[in-house]
């Protein structure tokens, strides 16, 4: 039993007991509305709210348990689709799961849904018999044929002389006969010194 229902003060608690005992509250209220549920439906079931001059539960709950129309509603669906579901209502049962769970889960119980179930599993009846299907159409396989029938053609493009590209003709002037070719660029450390000893040369000559 937790300690807030033995009177504990849970203001008291750390924050470690506080949070299991959050957790334990959560649970027994999950297990009090499995078994709330459980005893509408069975209530819902044998059709006990006629003893109280009711006609559905729906109305017994709004008048004695003073719930709205939607709350009221809630249970008596909601156990409905628990007797489809069996494993949801051992777990609902065991506190596991919560009534917002059990709402959602329940929602692939609805009638409708189990009639559309019920008619995909009936065999179509043909002219051939109540058990006879519909036959398949069967499209050729790939390789045999099917590949060159599913397969649009596709159109052919006429090749013209705009489809490649342009080769850029590129205008060099004629090099003349003896010209050398300009240097551009920082001069190598070998021809700036040839060229300064010719020019000590040349001043040494004038003197």
């Amino acid at each position: 039993m937790c300690s807030s229902c033995a009177g504990g003060d849970p203001h008291a608690l750390s924050d470690v007991a506080l949070l299991a005992e959050v957790a334990e509250l959560v649970a027994e209220r999950n297990r009090v509305e499995a078994r709330l549920t459980a005893a509408v439906r069975a209530a819902d079931a044998r059709s006990a709210c006629e003893a109280d001059g009711l006609k559905t539960m729906q109305s017994w709950l709004r008048t004695h348990g003073g719930l709205r129309p939607s709350s009221a509603a809630a249970p008596v669906h909601r156990g409905r689709a628990l007797d489809l579901l069996p494993a949801t209502a051992a777990a609902f049962a065991a506190g596991a799961i919560g009534v917002d769970h059990v709402t959602e889960i329940g929602k692939v119980a609805a009638p409708h849904r189990v009639a559309a179930a019920a008619d995909q599993r009936r065999p179509e009846p043909g002219r051939h018999g109540a058990g006879h299907h519909r036959r398949r159409t069967h499209l050729p396989a790939p390789g045999r044929g099917g590949a060159a029938l599913l397969r649009p053609a596709r159109p052919r493009r006429p090749r013209t002389g705009t489809d490649r590209p342009a080769v850029a003709d590129h205008h060099h002037p004629p090099r003349r006969h003896g010209d050398r070719p300009r240097r551009t660029g920082r001069r190598g450390r070998g021809e700036g010194q040839s060229r300064a000893r010719a020019d000590r040369r040349h001043i040494a000559h004038r003197r």
